[in-house]
């Protein structure tokens, strides 16, 4: 609706309009819901849409970097190639994360990270070593990379950045400080900014998403509008008041009171099962019923 707002009636380029998400699915659906509503359909696909991976990969050859990306399963067999290679007890999650972590920290400042073992630290170190080593690049890289060139602002990066007039942002609650900083960057100058999230839902602290960049972008963006959609349509009453009364314990999300035009409903039942295996059977029984 926000997209259809900006063409047919503020009669913005779609070319200067980019809508990223953050998983290639929810990116597709995008894509897919613009053909579908919008009645240009030639304008629609103008439209950039995609993930922060894909922005900064094109970023990247915009600027004529050369790029071979390695998906996530070749980076897990070099993580376990590396952890045999030298007799670690680790989970190759374990040091994909920390790479990770560190390779964030770097280009950030961000403090301290978690203390890692000697063992760990090392098998990091020579997992980054064998990545350069085969030309390879991982999502991390493609992160701080384009972040980089953003902030060296070279003629084709500013040509690149002036596709993003209108930015426009979904499941902001996820985003991390790293690509953030990317957002903030790509939206300058006029910082015509959108997101959409919901701080309530915010799960991927593992992976870096902090829901205080959510709460504090007001302070960034003085100007903002805040717009809360307060009115729920899934759930029955008791349900949401549930709902409310456990997420209401958390200090660090914005207040607010959310209704539902649906019925009571049935009570909300707490159920304890001793292993997952139960657990399964009496929800698919229930399903079933």
């Amino acid at each position: 609706a926000r997209i259809r707002c900006l063409t047919e009636l503020r009669r913005v380029k779609p070319s200067e309009i980019t809508a990223v998400t953050f998983t290639n699915q929810a990116a597709g659906e995008l894509k897919e819901r613009l053909r579908r509503e919008m009645p240009n359909r030639s304008a629609a696909g103008r439209i950039q849409t995609g993930t922060f991976h894909s922005v900064c990969l094109a970023l990247l050859k915009a600027a004529g970097k050369e790029t071979v990306l390695a998906d996530g399963l070749e980076c897990q067999k070099l993580a376990e190639a590396v952890i045999e290679d030298m007799g670690l007890k680790l989970r190759s999650s374990e040091l994909l994360r920390a790479v990770s972590e560190e390779k964030t920290k770097r280009i950030l400042g961000a403090g301290e990270a978690e203390p890692m073992s000697e063992g760990l630290r090392k098998a990091a170190g020579a997992y980054e070593e064998r990545m350069r080593e085969q030309g390879l690049m991982d999502f991390d890289d493609l992160l701080t990379e384009a972040l980089g060139l953003l902030y060296l602002a070279s003629e084709p990066v500013r040509k690149f950045c002036r596709r993003f007039r209108y930015l426009l942002v979904d499941e902001f609650q996820d985003i991390n400080q790293l690509q953030y900083d990317i957002v903030r960057l790509l939206a300058k100058p006029e910082n015509n900014l959108f997101i959409v999230g919901d701080d309530d839902q915010s799960i991927y602290h593992f992976r870096g998403a902090r829901p205080e960049i959510m709460l504090n972008f007001t302070k960034d963006y003085p100007e903002a509008e805040t717009v809360v959609l307060n009115v729920n349509y899934r759930c029955t009453k008791r349900i949401l008041g549930s709902a409310m009364n456990v997420i209401g314990e958390n200090k660090t999300r914005f207040k607010k009171e959310l209704s539902t035009p649906n019925p009571e409903g049935e009570p909300v039942r707490i159920l304890e099962f001793p292993n997952p295996r139960e657990e399964y059977m009496e929800i698919t029984g229930e399903l079933r019923r």
